[in-house]
């Protein structure tokens, strides 16, 4: 994971084609990419890895009362198994998370392409009753 972030950020810096289409068309709407790279020119190495020790670090997340409903929502797409890992972690601590797997889509991406479905899996989660 390092390394590839650490590639990302470097090819945004170069402003590498390639990377800002990705970035584009599976990351941000194009209204955006301007900050994203502002973003990318101030962000270093060592700010990448301690950002990637800090997610796969022995992290542990906190109990939460059993009345307490929890929705994880993720992608599948791309780095998301990091995203995977800490849904089940968080359902092995609190048994009541309901956990929503969006396949083929990118980190972000439901909620910021496809803000319908985000705000009516979010709407539908809200009007459940807890059992």
């Amino acid at each position: 994971f390092k390394k590839n972030y650490i590639s990302i950020i470097r090819r945004s810096k170069e402003r590498d084609p390639k990377v800002i289409e990705s970035a584009k068309k599976d990351f941000l709407p194009e209204r955006y990419i301007d900050d994203y790279l502002k973003i990318a020119d101030n962000i270093d190495e060592g700010s990448i890895v301690n950002i990637i020790d800090t997610v796969m670090s022995g992290f542990e997340f906190a109990k939460y009362p059993d009345d307490m409903r929890i929705l994880f929502m993720h992608g599948t797409k791309g780095n998301e198994a990091i995203s995977r890992k800490a849904a089940l972690k968080m359902r092995q601590v609190n048994p009541q998370t309901e956990i929503k797997e969006f396949k083929g889509m990118a980190h972000g991406e439901l909620a910021i392409r496809n803000s319908d479905m985000w705000i009516r899996e979010v709407n539908g989660f809200l009007g459940k009753r807890s059992s």
